[in-house]
Order: structure tokens, then sequence, then C-alpha cells
């Protein structure tokens, strides 16, 4: 058993490695044929322990149904400052939406639409491009409409490692000042 956790922590490292997205846990349960998932299970801990104990720059993050390498937070301005790039930034409008959908997903259009008071179907097909939200079926009521949810995409990008990561409702206007959501408050 010890070379066999040691092997599919190996192999674990590896993928995360060569993979630009987190990694499926089930893909690799599938990969390496692996028939006890507490086994997976097993590996992936004593991988996170390690690397927390190591004190590195990065650590191993769940992430839905995943894995991924992250930076620390504390690394994040010399990151930034490496890539020469922009974070991600988002219009109110899609940020609103996106809270609403994390908030009450699944949820169709019309509801995210009785909330905002005004047309989402814009910022739904951006979302859907930039692949945070996605389709999820349609609701049984009159005309089906569709019913979106977030993605595991979404919480990579907000850093969460599930949607019980999200800040408590009330809370949300002080991490994001810019964004109102007067329908929300207190429900």
């Amino acid at each position: 058993m010890p070379s066999e956790l040691r092997h599919i922590k190996d192999v674990m490292e590896s993928l995360l490695l060569i993979s630009g997205e987190p990694v499926n846990l089930h893909d690799v349960q599938n990969l390496l044929e692996i028939e006890d998932g507490d086994l997976l299970d097993e590996a992936l801990t004593q991988l996170e322990d390690e690397y927390r104990q190591r004190d590195r720059g990065f650590y191993l993050q769940r992430i839905g149904a995943g894995i991924r390498f992250v930076t620390k937070q504390e690394n994040a301005s010399w990151i930034r400052k490496f890539k020469a790039g922009k974070p991600v930034r988002f219009s109110k409008a899609a940020l609103e939406t996106l809270a609403i959908i994390a908030y009450r997903q699944p949820i169709t259009r019309p509801e995210i639409e009785s909330i905002r008071g005004v047309d989402a179907s814009g910022v739904l097909r951006l979302l859907l491009v930039k692949e945070l939200i996605a389709i999820k079926g349609r609701k049984e009521v009159l005309g089906s409409p569709l019913l979106y949810v977030t993605t595991d995409k979404f919480l990579q990008i907000f850093n969460l490692t599930s949607l019980s990561s999200l800040p408590d409702i009330n809370s949300f206007g002080d991490l994001y000042p810019n964004v109102e959501l007067p329908l929300l408050d207190g429900q």
C-alpha cells in the first residue's frame, strides 16, 4: 500500500504540473484505475500535508471535484509584476449576475432579471462564453426556462474551494463595495 500511495502521489503531482486547469479527481481515479476512492483521498491528503509542512510559495487546493497548485496570497503582487497582465475585471452587471447565480443557483434568467430589474441575456451570454456559469437543465414550469449554475472556473477565479466557501451575503458588500445587491440582503 505505501508504494501504491507513493505512485498515486507522483502521478497527481505530474498531472498538476502539466495542467493549466484544476485536475479532476474522478479523471485521476479512472486514469490510474483506482477502485477505492478512499485510497485516492488518502494520497491527496498526504500531498496536501506535505506541501503545507514544506511552507513553499505554493500549495495544493481543492476546487470543486478537482485539485490544483495555487500560489500564496502574499506573493500575488510579485506574480502580477512578473506576468504584467491585468487582473480579472468584471463589470458591475457581471458581478451582480454572478453573485445572484452563486447564491441562488440553480436559477432562471427571468428570476435573475426580477432581482436585477434589467435584462440579463447579454451578461448571461458573456458569462457562458467565459465559462463562469453553465446551463444545468430546465426548470419544470411553464416555458421550461434554462437553469444557470456557477462552474469550477468560477470557484477558481474567486479562489473558493466550494460554494459553501462563499462569503455570507451580508458581507458581500464589504468585499465588493461597488456592487449593490439590495434584494438579496438578509435572504
